[in-house]
């Protein structure tokens, strides 16, 4: 007897709302709050924030080179490129992010000093907490500890994660109603599409949208 094949179901995805932002950077002290305020701001990967070098940051253009990412394997961290061949990119940030940006360079800067050091272009934005490892990239696994732990002193009782940062980046550009093959561009996807079905939640403000359109709609043939 022939038997059907369980249909696809795409994991639920979740968003972060403004509430929990504002609650997670209350509750993140710094450096961490600024590695929270980038993700929040251009949706980049966990991988790719922890490959993040100095080197890759424009201060003239305001931009950040994503081409690295850090890949999980069996031995540990290794430094690879970026996910697919869409994902090395460059990213236009805001005044902000390049603020944030600013204030980390500073915090790292005197760190180093610290330890009778220098920081360079080729040193990881974002390293260790841990002051004996200050020059290691803080890893994808850090971020997702720390992110936990941040999360239950905020006593967010959501289902977000940290990846919840790119899916709530992309749903706030798709309701902006911008360029879908920008914001594809922007998150290093392959297609438009992956973009919109991965990533496009159904809010309820683009549920009012549609309201609101069709209202319209209707008034109008009614004149």
């Amino acid at each position: 007897m022939a038997v059907n094949p369980p249909k696809y179901k795409a994991k639920e995805k979740h968003i972060i709302s403004d509430y929990e932002f504002k609650k997670l950077l209350q509750y993140a002290e710094l450096p961490i709050r600024n590695l929270f305020i980038l993700a929040y701001y251009t949706g980049i990967r966990r991988g790719e924030i922890s490959a993040l070098k100095w080197k890759n940051i424009d201060w003239d253009a305001n931009t950040i080179k994503i081409v690295n990412a850090i890949k999980i394997v069996e031995k540990g961290n290794l430094i690879s490129t970026p996910k697919t061949e869409n994902s090395t990119r460059e990213i236009l940030v805001s005044k902000n992010v390049i603020n944030v940006l600013k204030q980390q360079l500073l915090i790292q800067k005197e760190r180093y000093l610290k330890h009778g050091d220098k920081l360079t272009k080729n040193d990881f934005i974002f390293t260790s907490l841990k002051d004996k490892n200050y020059k290691k990239m803080l890893t994808p696994m850090n971020i997702t500890t720390i992110f936990n732990k941040i999360k239950s002193l905020a006593e967010i009782k959501s289902n977000i994660t940290f990846h919840s940062f790119r899916h709530t980046h992309a749903t706030c550009l798709v309701e902006a109603n911008l360029p879908i093959k920008a914001i594809q561009a922007r998150l290093g996807h392959a297609t438009a599409g992956f973009t919109l079905t991965t990533y496009a939640h159904n809010t309820l403000k683009m549920q009012k949208e549609i309201v609101g359109f069709l209202d319209n709609k209707a008034k109008s043939m009614s004149n």
